[in-house]
């Protein structure tokens, strides 16, 4: 499973207890090569592990980079092609959660 960086979660920061329903795990509580991220506009699509980097982007266009996370760098790198496929398994079960009430805010008892 993935991370979200969310706002609620800043609440563990803080040690306060709260109940989400964010798509994702708690960062905090990850081990380190477990963590990942997410990110996208309206025309591509990104998925970062481990420093590569995959840009998906329309027409089918892929893109493998190395991220330099001292320099904040992007080297290009061959592609390997699971990494796409994960890449977009993650993004399909969003979709699915998403349209299907799988991520809708559930109301708090008083």
């Amino acid at each position: 499973m993935f991370a979200n960086r969310s706002n609620s979660q800043a609440f563990a920061y803080l040690g306060w207890e709260y109940t989400s329903n964010f798509f994702g795990q708690e960062i905090l509580k990850m081990e380190q090569e477990e963590e990942c991220a997410f990110i996208g506009n309206y025309r591509k699509l990104g998925y970062l592990m481990k420093n590569i980097v995959l840009v998906q982007g329309d027409g089918k266009t892929k893109n493998f980079y190395k991220w330099n996370p001292y320099d904040n760098s992007l080297k290009d790198i061959l592609v390997n092609n699971k990494y796409p496929e994960t890449t977009i398994s993650y993004y399909q079960v969003a979709d699915y959660l998403y349209h299907h009430e799988g991520l809708r805010t559930k109301k708090l008892d008083n």
